[in-house]
């Protein structure tokens, strides 16, 4: 079953949202979509990723709340 993941910055910086089957296919498809900065998640892993993001995994069925300010 696919899940939602967010490739967080947790900072300033470009984020992504993916539905994949696992972590490392959320990776694996936001290094190879083309979109802007994406490329420089070729050749990461979850446990390697660059700077200070973090990938944050997410059920069906759970809420997230954000605020854009």
């Amino acid at each position: 079953m696919n899940k939602l993941y967010h490739l967080n910055p947790n900072n300033w910086g470009t984020e992504y949202f993916v539905m994949a089957p696992s972590k490392e296919e959320a990776l694996n498809y936001i290094a190879n979509s083309g979109k802007y900065e994406a490329d420089k998640f070729k050749g990461k892993t979850i446990n390697n990723l660059p700077n200070e993001y973090t990938l944050e995994e997410y059920e069906v069925g759970q809420v997230i709340q954000s605020e854009l300010a």
